[in-house]
């Protein structure tokens, strides 16, 4: 063979190892620690080898994080038991209605808080409400949007409701002269038409 022809054979022979080096090019005898996807892994998109994988995994489902082909969807409440409550869900609903002295009085500006407890967990207060004191009767409604507990009443669970005139408007605050009433008796979550009566003066 010419040698001017094996010169340029030989240059090329070169440049193409060279461009394959620059490609992450692999010599022949390490190919075989090389690890090839066999396609019937359980892991797809790790590069590590299978037992990496399999490691991989266990931690991720450790720290619940395992991949997951869906996103999931909350089936209980925020707190971590029960179902996740309807908030249009009716507790109570009925009137207020001043006692005969309180009628004689002008409650305009003032602040109703009607405050529903369960008979048997009386605290803290299964759910309440704020209403802006007008001419009474006057209308109440709770529901589950109200709630201050950590879990929603069932429908038919016992409960008592008291209902409290406030002048300052401070929940927290129970001034003497605020007027307050409660329901005659228990009554169940879901009824509704309760009737409540404020007629008692705080001293």
């Amino acid at each position: 063979m010419d040698r001017k022809v094996l010169a340029v054979l030989t240059a090329a022979f070169a440049l193409s190892l060279f461009a394959c080096q620059d490609h992450h090019f692999i010599p022949m005898e390490k190919a075989d620690k090389l690890h090839i996807p066999s396609g019937t892994e359980n892991a797809p998109g790790f590069s590590e080898g299978p037992q990496e994988q399999k490691q991989v995994m266990a931690e991720a489902q450790k720290m619940g994080a395992a991949p997951s082909a869906q996103p999931s969807v909350p089936k209980e409440s925020p707190h971590g038991k029960g179902p996740i409550a309807d908030p249009s869900a009716t507790i109570v609903d009925g009137t207020l209605e001043l006692g005969a002295e309180q009628k004689k009085m002008d409650f305009k500006g003032w602040t109703i808080y009607v405050l529903v407890r369960l008979v048997d967990r009386p605290a803290p207060p299964l759910a309440v409400t704020r209403i802006p004191a007008g001419n009474f009767p006057v209308s109440y409604l709770l529901t589950n949007a109200n709630l201050m507990a950590a879990e929603p009443a069932k429908p038919g669970d016992k409960i008592l409701i008291e209902a409290r005139l406030d002048k300052d408007g401070d929940p927290i605050t129970k001034d003497p002269g605020d007027v307050y009433g409660f329901a005659l008796k228990p009554i169940s979550v879901g009824d509704h038409g309760v009737k409540v009566i404020l007629d008692q003066v705080r001293r």
